[in-house]
């Protein structure tokens, strides 16, 4: 029996949008299936901590209105300003859902439809969408996220806010309690607290960032806490009540009163409504090539890191459209996709951490580090909280990279090229970066490579010279 499509996208996530103008790029025919556009639910996050960023450099003059009376508001700063975010916010989400609306994407030759579909129990496997049945050589599955509900007895009968739900509120919380540490909710944590917010972090994990170089870790929540954010780590939540019009949160020891939650325990693929059972699929998983249990289905967008790692659910996309279309032999390697949380000072990370280098390299790998203030551009924008630790082996191959300053984000890309091409320190060594910028911080981690590399070869060195001085006698 012939089929209609080459690929059906279920999903209008950013992974899903990708995917379907990688796949329709190779002239395949494609169709995109979603009930509705997603692309704003998962931007909301940075927006709104870029703007806590402004906000907290126009802090000053801010109190001080609020000091002399000069705001002609009587609430907050913070709550002032809290609708204004919202606004901004907004119209930035429009506009680049505008930049890939179903319009849009039509144009470029994707068949939108915008509803909601479900695999049907037939041979061959069939989508129904509304009263159309959809037949395709594969699928896609991009789906969006759901929180995951950690079971703490009391949660489930009060409201709590998600990363995705926090812009809706009309008004600022003056308390929060984060439970979990998923980047997006350590971004919102700070956001808020630059807003005046009292925010609590609570995690069960040893550290705020579980997946990253324990130093950069340690950097972000003394930041944090600096900036009067309470972290609790290692810390178990018992039970969740309301009394009256205050929530209560029993962290450890402590009984902690707050106005709202925020679940940032992690995410999964909201996927209930697409009857996966009747194609095969018991558990959702994928093997290397992003396939599930059923070989014609392919996932991407199944990141732990959340909402923060579009990049990676987008590098999945493409895998899987190639996979999809052709033939099902094409990987992504997860050892060269950048990690980044857009906090302030922003992380960003790449390959290997330093104990796992350590563990797998013992003594034939070399950590090397430059702290931020040693840049011209950290001391003119007066942003010198940070470093860029660098993990190499010691004939020179690149291991990983740890960048912690404002602009980490864009640095990063240079070291992921770097590792994907299997490059050696001493090959950056060639490369000339503008100045001022963050990126020159590389530069002076070559420069460190150099010293190292001179210092071992010292002896050998200061023969050479000494013979040169006696020559040119």
């Amino acid at each position: 029996m012939s089929v209609d499509y080459d690929l059906i996208i279920i999903g209008s996530t950013p992974a899903g949008i990708a995917a379907a103008i990688a796949a329709v790029s190779l002239k395949a025919r494609v169709a995109l299936v979603s009930d509705r556009w997603q692309i704003k639910e998962t931007l909301d996050g940075a927006a709104l901590n870029h703007f806590g960023r402004i906000t907290q450099q126009a802090h000053p003059v801010l109190m001080s209105e609020e000091r002399l009376g000069q705001s002609g508001d009587d609430r907050p700063w913070g709550s002032r300003y809290w609708l204004q975010l919202l606004a901004w916010v907004e119209t930035i989400s429009a506009t680049l859902e505008e930049a890939h609306s179903p319009a849009v994407l039509s144009a470029m030759g994707i068949e939108v439809i915008e509803a909601v579909g479900t695999f049907c129990d037939r041979v061959p496997l069939t989508f129904r969408v509304n009263n159309r049945m959809l037949r395709s050589r594969a699928y896609l599955l991009a789906p969006s996220h759901a929180p995951i509900v950690p079971a703490i007895p009391g949660l489930a009968a009060i409201h709590y806010l998600t990363p995705t739900t926090l812009h809706k509120q009309p008004t600022l919380p003056q308390t929060l309690v984060v439970i979990g540490n998923e980047p997006s909710g350590i971004v919102l944590a700070q956001t808020l607290a630059r807003f005046g917010s009292k925010v609590t972090i609570v995690t069960q994990q040893p550290r705020l960032i579980g997946w990253d170089d324990p130093q950069v870790a340690r950097l972000l929540q003394a930041q944090l806490e600096a900036e009067g954010v309470r972290i609790f780590t290692q810390t178990s939540i018992t039970q969740v009540r309301q009394i009256q019009a205050q929530k209560w949160v029993q962290a450890g020891d402590r009984a902690i009163e707050t106005d709202e939650i925020l679940l940032a325990a992690g995410q999964q693929p909201d996927v209930a409504a697409l009857n996966l059972e009747v194609a095969g699929i018991r558990r959702l998983t994928r093997n290397q090539h992003m396939q599930t249990a059923n070989s014609h289905i392919y996932l991407c967008g199944y990141s732990p890191m959340g909402n923060s790692a579009i990049h990676v659910a987008q590098a999945e996309a493409r895998i899987a459209v190639k996979n999809a279309l052709f033939f099902p032999r094409f990987t992504l390697d997860d050892h060269i996709l950048p990690r980044t949380i857009f906090t302030d000072p922003e992380i960003a990370s790449v390959g290997l951490t330093e104990p796992e280098a350590l563990d797998r390299y013992r003594n034939r790998c070399l950590v090397l580090q430059v702290p931020l203030k040693s840049l011209v551009r950290a001391q003119m924008q007066d942003e010198s909280t940070g470093f860029c630790k660098l993990i190499i082996h010691k004939n020179g191959k690149i291991l990983g990279a740890h960048l912690v300053g404002n602009g980490a984000s864009e640095a990063i890309g240079t070291i992921a090229l770097a590792l994907q091409q299997n490059l050696k320190i001493g090959q950056l060594a060639h490369l000339t970066f503008p100045s001022p910028t963050l990126t020159e911080i590389l530069s002076q981690i070559v420069a460190e490579w150099q010293r190292y590399q001179h210092h071992q070869k010292r002896d050998w060195l200061e023969t050479y010279f000494k013979l040169r001085r006696a020559w040119s006698h």
